[in-house]
């Protein structure tokens, strides 16, 4: 018995420093945490610098998948879904595209709400509206399919808006011209993923577009996991409200319209002060490419499929190749690195677009190889413009003045107009004539975006080269 209160008593008595080194281990592991979480959350530490740069590239490749998605199944959404012809589905890309008319409202709204509060927002608009396009897809109800469509779009261009607006206050010189690679890169992954699972998905799901659709609205709801992540990091912290105002009035130029605190209205034409004909042309130029991108890929899949006779399975692998070249879209960066050669090479990506869009005038099932000649010519051509565009934006304007918000959105505004309308032309050419004259309508608009790039290569500011090549 004694020997046995012994052993009680042993126990009872390491209690005390057992207790001690739990607490320590405790502690330790706890400093641990907050030392790695310190480097995510202070905006002055690389770490936290591109992780919420890869946040901002999670933005887009869901929504993307999900529209991708949408227009692969054209035809059953027209034959068996909704029983539409051609210039009623042009509805559903032509009237959301047209939310970007707005962009120049968000400009105010990012200012005033910051890129924070702002990407929070959207995201979850953009989240619950594709959940209502899937919803009112399943009930084949058009109208209430368009009204969340326009949401969906209105959320997508806010997303955009601030991923652009952000990797600007991030990153300058040659490492933006990597980081809008890597913004490309993400976009695209999003558009090859879907066009490769469209026919796979709708087979697992017995042919039901419905079902297929939910797939894709999952990859939304992480999308806008990501932006609330994102808005943590930039301001749900006292950490980021407190020093991300600080760097960022250190990078401004006194002369920027962001800079003097002027939001609204008056923030947006202090901004437009200081644009330069280059900016105009260039804004004009990412509009009329984006007019030309985004319609064919709306259609694409019903265009091969009716007038190449490919199948639903094997069309994906097709399409899927336009998208392929802009996971290398960050290394047009590291190949051209002064304002003069990129400004070459952009009207070569242009005849080199409007090339790729004349072979399907030739349209055979028994020439797939002219079909996949010209879509790798279309995708390496947006690869290249869709980065160099926008990475030769900052450097158009007047006097070194920062006005990259005004800029990104007034584009955003271009690019919707541009794609409404031209939405609308290749669904009345089709349903009037036939997938010739679509195709004959995109060699227009590339040979317009030839013209305007040859005009900017011409009236490019002197200087930006030199600073592009310094940075």
């Amino acid at each position: 018995e004694h020997a046995a209160a012994e052993d009680v008593e042993q126990p009872r008595q390491s209690m005390p420093g057992s207790r001690s080194r739990i607490s320590s281990g405790s502690w330790s592991s706890r400093s641990s945490l907050e030392a790695i979480t310190k480097y995510f959350v202070d905006p002055r530490r690389s770490v936290h610098k591109y992780f919420v740069f890869f946040l901002a590239c999670c933005f887009i490749p869901g929504p993307y998948f999900h529209d991708v998605l949408l227009g692969a199944y054209k035809q059953q959404i027209c034959n068996h879904v909704l029983h539409i012809n051609s210039t009623t589905f042009s509805w559903l890309f032509g009237l959301p595209s047209a939310m970007g008319a707005f962009s120049g409202p968000m400009a105010s709204v990012i200012a005033k709400w910051g890129d924070a509060r702002s990407s929070f927002v959207s995201g979850g608009l953009t989240f619950v509206s594709a959940v209502g396009v899937v919803i009112s897809l399943q009930y084949e109800t058009f109208t209430v399919m368009l009204v969340c469509r326009l949401f969906f779009w209105l959320g997508l261009y806010l997303l955009l808006a601030v991923q652009m607006v952000v990797v600007y206050k991030l990153f300058s010189g040659p490492e933006l011209t990597v980081a809008m690679g890597f913004i490309i890169f993400a976009c695209r992954f999003g558009g090859m993923s879907g066009f490769m699972m469209a026919g796979f998905l709708l087979k697992v799901c017995h042919h039901n577009v419905a079902s297929a659709m939910w797939f894709s609205v999952a990859l939304v709801g992480a999308a806008a996991f990501s932006a609330m992540l994102f808005a943590c990091l930039r301001g749900g912290t006292a950490t980021a409200r407190a020093i991300i105002p600080l760097l960022e009035a250190q990078r401004r130029p006194s002369g920027s319209g962001a800079a003097t605190g002027q939001g609204g209205e008056e923030g947006l034409r202090a901004d437009m002060r200081g644009f330069t004909p280059s900016t105009w042309i260039l804004i004009a130029q990412i509009g009329l490419l984006y007019s030309a991108v985004f319609p064919f890929e709306a259609i694409e899949t019903d265009f091969l499929e009716t007038d190449w006779g490919m199948s639903v399975g094997y069309v994906g692998w097709y399409t899927s190749l336009g998208t392929v070249f802009g996971l290398f879209a960050w290394a047009w960066g590291l190949c051209f690195t002064t304002t003069s050669r990129l400004l070459q090479c952009s009207n070569l990506a242009w005849v080199c677009m409007m090339l790729g869009f004349c072979l399907f005038l030739w349209k055979s099932p028994q020439r797939p190889l002219l079909a996949m000649a010209g879509i790798c010519m279309f995708g390496v051509s947006y690869s290249y413009l869709s980065t160099s565009a926008w990475i030769l934006l900052p450097g158009t304007f007047g006097n070194g003045r920062d006005c990259s918000t005004g800029a990104v959105s007034l584009t955003y505004v271009a690019m919707s107009l541009g794609m409404l309308f031209s939405n609308f032309a290749a669904g009345i050419l089709h349903d009037a004539i036939g997938y010739g004259a679509v195709c004959f309508w995109f060699v227009l608009l590339s040979a317009v975006g030839l013209v305007l790039s040859i005009v900017l290569q011409r009236g490019f500011p002197a200087t930006a080269g030199a600073d592009h090549a310094a940075g």
